[in-house]
């Protein structure tokens, strides 16, 4: 058990994306974590199946940043009508597409326990802080 706060969590995970390092979650993730997208047809459960989803989605980005083609951003911001929870926001661009995403996540003892990725808060109804962890 640790004393990372939700907020140092999200850092972590804010700074993995940046990065595209998801070695940066392993200490982080809990045994039985949930991944849960909007884009993604069912939940995925468990540490080592999280942990290898998000390694090959980072290595899919990987392939368009070298060729230039896309950029990927991940920024701390909040919610002001979810009591100021704290999430992340997702900003991919592309030459064909903006898109933006909301994170938000689940912690117990320090642990990250679940990943929601969704459309839904809006990330425009976020208020962004401009920090991006790198």
């Amino acid at each position: 058990m640790n004393n990372l706060t939700e907020e140092d969590i999200l850092r972590i995970l804010a700074r993995s994306w940046n990065n595209l390092n998801v070695s940066l979650l392993e200490d982080i993730l809990d045994t039985h974590i949930i991944y849960q997208s909007q884009w993604v047809k069912n939940p995925i459960v468990g540490k080592k199946e999280v942990y290898t989803h998000l390694a090959l989605k980072y290595n899919e980005i990987q392939k368009y940043l070298k060729l230039q083609k896309m950029v990927i951003i991940a920024e701390m911001a909040y919610f002001p009508r979810l009591e100021n929870k704290p999430c992340l926001i997702i900003t991919q661009k592309s030459l064909k597409f903006s898109h933006q995403t909301t994170v938000l996540i689940s912690c117990h003892n320090g642990l990250l326990k679940r990943i929601n990725v969704c459309f839904e808060p809006h990330p425009m109804l976020a208020i962004f802080t401009g920090e991006t962890p790198k």
